[in-house]
């Protein structure tokens, strides 16, 4: 009988309406209100004449911006809707939303969507296909929390790379919880002078770590030149004393 009642109890609580609260303004008014949902920076609030108010979020006190952030954050999960992709594993191959490109991700086995994560993108010289240029990587990621993606279809001697590694890049940040400027990007021989021009091409990726290779880099449909960084772009590069790179 007890288990019977905390289990009432649980579900009362789980399925439980909405409370009536004081809500505190940035000036200091109050208003007896429900909160209903947080919407583009504004927040609903349903007053107790049955009418709903909707005012920015920054237009009430910074405890209750807070209090409204923590009822209304999305549930917590270890999966991304629509992303074939598990914690610890390295996925099969991930189709762009919106092109043809594809690539293969790898998720720490402490990845949840609670949180952003910074993120490393793979290139390789001969191609991403099976996610294979991942393996070396997956001790970092696993200290230091970091998703790891890998282009599939960027490659030498492929006169697309550029356009295939920008839409990895974009898709990732368009259905994955990570963090603005806070990518990385890198690779072997060629893969590492695109990691040169995926950083020329896009704000998010802060510093590279091309390994055997120079920043000479090959954009779509123009000629062979020294990649554009913008200022403040973090390098570290390796190269062997015998590499012809």
């Amino acid at each position: 009988m007890r288990h019977i009642l905390i289990f009432l109890l649980l579900a009362g609580i789980c399925y439980a309406e909405p409370a009536l609260r004081t809500w505190t303004s940035s000036v200091g008014s109050t208003i007896e209100a429900t909160l209903l949902k947080l919407e583009g920076g504004k927040v609903t609030l349903q007053l107790t004449t049955g009418k709903e108010l909707t005012i920015p979020l920054t237009s009430l006190a910074e405890t209750d911006q807070a209090l409204v952030k923590e009822q209304m954050a999305p549930p917590v999960s270890t999966s991304i809707k629509g992303i074939d992709a598990k914690p610890g594993t390295t996925s099969n191959a991930i189709k762009c939303a919106d092109s043809e490109w594809s690539y293969h991700v790898y998720l720490p086995p402490s990845f949840n969507t609670g949180r952003e994560w910074p993120v490393l993108f793979i290139m390789s010289a001969g191609g991403g296909k099976g996610g294979n240029p991942i393996r070396r990587y997956i001790p970092v990621a696993d200290q230091f929390d970091c998703i790891l993606v890998c282009s599939v279809e960027s490659k030498n001697g492929f006169d697309r790379s550029q356009a295939a590694v920008e839409a990895m890049a974009e898709d990732v940040y368009e259905r994955f919880p990570v963090a603005d400027k806070f990518a990385f990007a890198t690779g072997m021989s060629g893969g590492g002078r695109m990691s040169y021009l995926l950083s020329e091409c896009n704000k998010n990726v802060v510093g590279i770590l091309p390994c055997g290779a120079g920043d000479g880099v090959y954009p779509d449909g123009e000629s062979f030149r020294s990649a554009k960084l913008r200022s403040g772009t973090y390098i570290y590069s390796l190269v062997g004393t015998n590499c012809f790179n």
